[in-house]
């Protein structure tokens, strides 16, 4: 009996051991699917930007080790078309990096000898420690890398609120490729000890700005912000595509103005795509009562034959057909814009230039009953050439004058200054947006539209002020780099809709490669000062929109083509996650029953059997 009980005994025990050894792919499974993954279609805001600065950033999260091979994504921020913006993020090869940008310009920290993509839970940490010039990184609380602060960080008071697992830029570009449990920001410089606390809960003190614990996520997408503070986020829709059947179309309008923003992108890395811009034109000419296109500069990226082959083959293919300029942007060398648009060849298209190049010229015409003069400024126009301009103005009083240069209004409504990102005056020009203003713009009644590339929003940037005549000048930022840069190459073109009896202009942002209108606040109507007519009320003018967003794509080394995959949705990530993990485990629960019960079976047999045979 004894013998029985001990190999009984015996038997129970391995087949213990084995369910243990069986259950542990199962808790690892478990444990995986702590937290939220994210996706591009669902924005996770908070529901107001910050009131103070952050200083420490905290986070737990979990990436795959294949997500070293790209960005793996924003853990936090609130980088898109504003300034200032502030991205606590992952960049490739796993390093950890606080992006920090306000209008004097950008600064980063990369954390190069850190690799966060390990496919483990691990606790990240940055801190901005400008008392000793530093910022430190610290991976489940002991100091892994310190980079040095090399100019001023002061504290950026966010005009746009946060985002967790992502940022503003269209499609929500830059999601988080990982899992995140936990989220804290604090206003102060936070310890060793203190982030090791951090670790097991956050400290509630006055300097915690926000704290997640993602949780909680309701079902209704709503994520408590656990310091008290009111920071709560909404999962929520971007729109950034509007299908032409859902978008109510424009049909009271006489004619079309077209403006092409910086094709430099599309020249450079998606060549294949460049025609769509002009084929969209000339296939609407006629539709669309198209009377003139008008380029802002940059065309190309490097100035390179091939990027200007390309463009010029699309681009004269309005010559003869609809009137059109072209701007030269700081991308574009004055040598090579030249030689590919050469002044002996194309001086008919216009009424007058600065020497002999097209670089800066002027052309007069008549629609309806409006005349037009459309100048092309060079990238920060020299002073001769703005007195050249305004003599011309001057003797034109009866013309509605439309301005476009390369370099003019910046991203957050006003004209581009010294405190701006690359202001002409030190990057190759003469004069910044600023200047244009005081030496020309504020001073003729009669310029009605200043349009502008250069500096990447997704947004059509608009304002509205009043110049020294009491006149209002309406100013436009179309630059589509960033949004090209970032997805794909959109090919993108603003129609601008003009009625003869109407001051209104009706605007449209289109995708000439997605077939679609690009964000509903693109798709706007704006009210012009024209030259004879009543002055339109102050009370209708547009405030220039708050900042943010950007550096130069070159600067935010924009996320890698990954061709035309249509985005995965995160509640799909997380669906798919779920049943993964519920399905699997039950199937393995099973396995480990069959396999003990199998083992008792098997040892009973036994045991019965050497009982009779030692009978």
């Amino acid at each position: 009996m004894k013998h029985i009980t001990r190999t009984l005994s015996l038997v129970l025990t391995l087949a213990l051991l084995l369910g243990t050894l069986l259950c542990l792919p199962l808790t690892a499974a478990a444990a995986s699917d702590d937290g939220i993954s994210f996706g591009s279609s669902s924005l996770y805001t908070a529901a107001k930007p910050y009131s103070s600065t952050p200083t420490t950033f905290e986070a737990w999260i979990n990436l795959p080790k294949s997500a070293a091979s790209g960005r793996a994504g924003i853990i936090l921020g609130n980088y898109g078309d504003a300034v200032p913006c502030i991205n606590f993020e992952i960049h490739p090869n796993g390093r950890p990096r606080l992006y920090w940008s306000d209008t004097s310009g950008t600064t980063d920290w990369i954390f190069t000898n850190v690799n966060v993509c390990t496919g483990e839970w691990l606790h990240l940490t940055i801190v901005r420690d400008e008392a000793k010039n530093e910022v430190r990184c610290y991976v489940d609380g002991a100091l892994a890398a310190t980079l040095k602060i090399t100019k001023d960080t002061r504290d950026l008071r966010c005009t746009e609120p946060f985002v967790l697992g992502g940022d503003w830029r269209a499609e929500n570009s830059m999601f988080f490729r990982g899992r995140i449990r936990s989220v804290a920001v604090y206003s102060d410089v936070r310890t060793e000890d203190e982030i090791n606390g951090d670790m097991i809960e956050p400290d509630l003190d006055d300097a915690l700005i926000a704290h997640y614990d993602l949780s909680t996520l309701t079902e209704d997408g709503l994520l408590e912000d656990l310091s008290g503070n009111g920071y709560d986020i909404k999962k929520g829709k971007q729109v950034v595509w509007i299908p032409e059947e859902d978008k109510e179309p424009v049909t009271d309008f006489d004619y079309t103005f077209v403006a092409v923003g910086d094709t430099q992108v599309l020249a450079q890395k998606h060549q294949d795509r460049f025609h769509l811009v002009y084929d969209w034109i000339m296939d609407n000419k006629d539709e669309k009562n198209i009377k003139f296109v008008m380029g802002l500069g940059d065309i190309t990226e490097t100035s390179a034959d091939k990027e200007w082959e390309i463009a010029m083959e699309n681009i004269l293919r309005m010559e003869g057909v609809i009137p059109f300029s072209l701007v030269r942007g700081n991308h574009d060398s004055t040598a090579t814009f030249n030689r590919y648009f050469p002044y002996d060849e194309y001086e008919y298209l216009v009424d007058g230039t600065y020497g002999e190049s097209m670089i800066n010229s002027w052309q007069k015409f008549t629609v309806g009953n409006r005349k037009y003069i459309v100048f092309t400024l060079d990238y920060g126009a020299s002073d001769a050439v703005l007195n050249w301009a305004a003599d011309i103005i001057e003797k034109h009083p009866d013309y509605n004058v439309i301005l476009t240069t390369h370099c003019y209004l910046f991203r957050d409504g006003t004209t581009l200054d010294q405190g701006d990102v690359c202001p002409p005056a030190t990057t190759g020009g003469h004069n910044n947006g600023d200047h244009m203003w005081d030496k020309l713009v504020k001073n003729h009644e009669n310029i009605v539209l200043v349009l502008n590339g250069h500096d990447p929003c997704s947004r059509i940037v608009t304002s509205q002020d009043e110049g020294e005549n009491g006149n209002i000048v309406t100013q436009m930022l179309i630059d589509a780099q960033g949004v090209d840069a970032s997805m794909g190459g959109l090919g993108m073109v603003a129609a601008l809709h003009f009625s003869e009896d109407s001051d209104e202009i009706q605007v449209e942002y289109y995708s000439t490669f997605k077939e679609q209108y690009f964000r509903p606040e693109n798709q706007f109507t704006v009210t012009l000062d024209f030259v004879g007519e009543d002055p339109i009320d102050e009370s209708r003018r547009e405030e220039g929109e708050q900042p943010p967003v950007d550096e130069q794509p070159s600067e935010e080394d924009p996320t890698p083509d990954d061709g035309e995959k249509e985005p995965v949705d995160d509640d799909t990530v997380n669906e798919q996650h779920s049943e993964t993990v519920g399905v699997s485990g039950l199937i393995l629960i099973i396995i480990i029953a069959a396999v003990i019960i199998v083992a008792l079976v098997v040892a009973l047999v036994i045991v019965v059997l050497k009982s009779k045979k030692a009978k």
